[in-house]
């Protein structure tokens, strides 16, 4: 009785949750197509004249002003991008401990269920939890104990070492400390939600680069990228000969 009662009560709590965000999806659908329009068109559009708006900013912008843009935008382009890389050695290693997981526990479609897994992990609140403590329940009401219980292990492994590993990684990428990265990534879930993981540490690092420029040679940084930038714009697009 407890069984059949978890598993209607499951089902329908599932069924409500799907069905509200089938509506949420199907609501936002319109604005979402039209941002993504105005996205690639703001996109080409500012490709094609990406010259022209530069020496324009540079005209009306004094040089030591300009040269700290410069210097702010490069630094933060290279650590998002270090960024993003840490995420991406995270999510490979959370999508290796499932493999592994799943393929002891013989489950068919391991691959799929690794790879999805390892998606839902690196977003925010969502997690490997959002699969495998689900997946854990039905098992066990199913009768199928050992399951359950190797789901369970397999969660508080991938856990415990993303706990370890994430702040390592992004604190190297990004040249912070791992500490700074991880309590600015509680913070930013504490005081702003889901998107204060992300939004927060960011921030962190824009103060970084701040405080560094002003401890270098901002002129000097400045001149120095933007010679970097001008062989890379020349090895990449041939100038026109008349």
């Amino acid at each position: 009785d407890f069984s059949a009662a978890a598993i209607t009560s499951f089902s329908e709590s599932t069924a409500g949750l799907i069905t509200s965000a089938v509506g949420s999806i199907a609501s936002s659908v319109p604005i979402f197509v039209i941002s993504v329009f105005v996205m690639i068109a703001a996109s080409a559009y500012l490709s094609k004249d990406y010259d022209d708006i530069y020496k324009f900013l540079k005209s009306r912008i004094n040089g030591q002003t300009f040269c700290k843009i410069s210097y702010f935008k490069t630094q933060m382009v290279s650590s998002l991008m270090g960024m993003l890389k840490g995420y991406g050695v995270i999510m490979l290693i959370t999508f290796s401990e499932l493999l592994v997981g799943l393929w002891v526990l013989k489950r068919e479609y391991a691959l799929i269920a690794a790879a999805v897994t390892a998606i839902l992990d690196i977003l925010p609140v969502l997690g490997s939890g959002t699969v495998l403590i689900p997946w854990a329940i039905l098992a066990f009401l199913t009768g199928d104990k050992t399951l359950a219980f190797g789901l369970l292990v397999l969660y508080i492994i991938i856990t415990a070492v993303r706990n370890v590993v994430e702040p390592k990684i992004l604190g190297s990428r990004v040249g912070l400390p791992p500490i700074i990265m991880l309590i600015s990534a509680f913070l930013g879930l504490k005081f702003f939600g889901a998107s204060g993981i992300f939004l927060l540490p960011v921030a962190v690092l824009a103060a970084k680069v701040i405080i560094e420029g002003k401890k270098n040679n901002y002129e000097g940084n400045c001149n120095k990228n933007s010679k970097r930038k001008a062989i890379k714009r020349i090895s990449i697009i041939k100038p026109k000969r008349k």
